[in-house]
């Protein structure tokens, strides 16, 4: 056969070569499935079938590239676009291409997801012409609108007012809204702005929306008979307390049906507080209020009306948030992490939340660090907030060189044994190092870093020097395991998870089950130190250590 003939395949085998290709998404895959689709008619239409499924992320440099490639075949391409993320942050220039785009949005008719993100610098026109085409979109149920960078002083009120326009005049039953609110000040003498209202923004949406999720600056208010509804609202993602304060009551009022309440979304990171910092009575909400001051607001309006909501599903934030809503009715799952401050007063605050709630599934997930003592973990049982508790799961970020293991499953064993919990999940993540990413924004500083850092010996990857995990093997894991199960009469399953700080989370694991006696550990380092490989059955049939971490349970985040 001559280099230059043609290889002829057959379509099954492209499409089976595409399949793999879509699969993996390793770099260059859509070049390789855009190729394949000009191999044939049935080509051309499964492959972009794949080009366009699963979200599409546009840069402002991509759109023309885009434009031309969906304009090209708009009948066959335009229905299959169903999720687009779109980022406008440097369009400035970008005016010429903004009517094709403009045109394929208008022709996608099955476009279900839109997140769009812009910037204070963004062209009021260019925003203007885009956000002019949702309220065409019939398909449309999860939008999001998001200004990004914004400074003090350099908000584009101006633009993010043409998507609010939008957004009222759209009729496309929106399921999920998320609106990431400028911080822009109001008029002078004015105490209300319904442009910072998002329960007047969104009101156009409110028989159909089930997810609600807030950033920004918010400006709330309860007006009698002038209240919206969402009967279908179930779940709210509100700001964290650092820019808003948690005022419950118009959403009591207007989502009557509401089951998981959170603070803080997936763009936000937490304020960590130095140990001595009063978090309650300091001005640590916005600013302006201390926890006490909205956690009474919360409660005196609840108190007043004589009613909040029957029951939650979950609640998911800070201790210090939590505290702050003065909610009292019962939570079912509740998700907390500790941002430091006062250790008594946190604690102090962990035992009113809980009192209140009394959950049935309980995750913590808290710092340890040498100026802030971290026992007692959890607030006294005799309060009676455990009373309902099945499932306890603690995640432990270590900073420190040297930490007292014993002490630590001491504490957790004497824990047990006062609680009914039928399933714990401990896992201990190493923190130790000045660079670690650990989703906190830390104003005011914390205290200064002390002891070695990880990792400090020149070694990279998963070999580097981690203090936590080097001690963890010191010590006979699975005896230390069965000595939790054994202190408590309820609990049934317990399992331990960690790894080195190299790794970005737990990756092994040892788990008793006692209503499941059939288990051994597979692969990796003995967790009793002796470095032995492969599989192992351990002595007594009630341990498990497994890689990955995901087969057993999923790693608190």
């Amino acid at each position: 056969m001559s280099h230059s003939d043609p290889i002829k395949l057959n379509c099954d085998i492209l499409s089976a070569v595409t399949n793999i290709v879509a699969d993996e998404q390793r770099n260059g895959f859509r070049s390789i499935i855009s190729a394949i689709t000009r191999t044939c008619k049935r080509m051309h239409l499964e492959g972009t079938n794949y080009l366009l499924a699963g979200t599409v992320e546009l840069l402002s440099e991509d759109i023309p590239s885009f434009c031309l490639f969906m304009l090209a075949s708009p009948s066959v391409r335009l229905p299959f676009l169903k999720s687009l993320l779109l980022r406008l942050h440097d369009i400035e220039n970008g005016i010429d291409h903004v009517g094709p785009f403009c045109e394929v949005l208008q022709g996608s008719s099955n476009l279900h997801t839109l997140d769009v993100a812009f910037s204070a610098n963004s062209p009021r026109a260019i925003v203007g012409q885009i956000a002019a085409v949702i309220p065409t979109l019939p398909s449309l149920r999860v939008l999001r609108v998001a200004e990004d960078g914004s400074v003090a002083g350099n908000t584009n009120a101006d633009a993010y007012q043409i998507f609010d326009t939008a957004l009222r005049k759209s009729r496309a039953p929106l399921v999920s809204l998320s609106l990431d609110l400028p911080d822009y000040d109001v008029d002078a003498g004015v105490g209300y702005s319904r442009r910072r209202d998002p329960l007047y923004l969104s009101s156009q949406h409110r028989t159909t929306l089930e997810r609600l999720e807030l950033n920004g600056g918010l400006n709330l208010i309860v007006r009698p008979g002038r209240a919206y509804e969402y009967p279908r609202l179930r779940k709210l993602i509100l700001p964290m307390y650092r820019t808003f304060m948690p005022y419950m009551k118009p959403f009591i009022v207007s989502a009557p049906h509401l089951r998981d309440i959170q603070f803080g979304g997936p763009y936000d990171s937490h304020t960590r507080h130095r140990h001595d910092e009063d978090i309650l009575r300091g001005l640590i909400v916005n600013a302006t209020q201390t926890p006490q001051d909205c956690r009474a607001t919360n409660q005196r309006d609840q108190e007043g009306s004589g009613h909040s909501w029957p029951m939650l599903d979950s609640f998911k934030g800070t201790v210090i948030g939590a505290y702050a809503t003065g909610l009292a009715c019962p939570v079912a799952r509740v998700h907390l992490l500790s941002t430091g401050g006062r250790r008594a007063t946190e604690l102090a605050m962990l035992s009113v939340v809980l009192s209140d709630w009394r959950p049935s599934f309980l995750r913590l997930a808290t710092d340890i660090y040498r100026a802030r003592g971290y026992i007692p973990l959890l607030p006294s049982a005799s309060t009676g907030w455990g009373e309902s508790l099945e499932t306890l799961e603690l995640r432990l970020n270590i900073i420190e060189d040297r930490f007292d293991f014993e002490e630590c499953f001491n504490h957790i064993a004497e824990t047990l044994s006062t609680l009914p919990a039928t399933s714990l999940h401990l896992e201990f993540r190493c923190v130790n190092s000045r660079t670690q990413h650990d989703g906190e924004t830390r104003y005011p500083p914390v205290e200064p870093f002390e002891g070695d850092e990880c990792g400090s010996h020149g070694v990279n990857g998963a070999d580097a020097a981690c203090h936590m995990q080097d001690e963890l093997w010191r010590h006979d894991l699975p005896q230390r395991v069965r000595e939790c199960v054994r202190s408590a009469l309820a609990l049934r399953r317990m399992t331990l998870a960690w790894g080195g700080c190299q790794t970005g989370g737990a990756d092994r694991v040892i788990c008793v089950d006692l209503d499941n006696a059939e288990v051994n550990w597979t692969g990796g380092r003995s967790p009793t130190g002796s470095g032995k490989e492969g599989l192992r059955r351990c002595e007594g049939t009630d341990v498990q250590a497994l890689l990955p971490v995901g087969e057993v349970t999923a790693a608190l985040t």
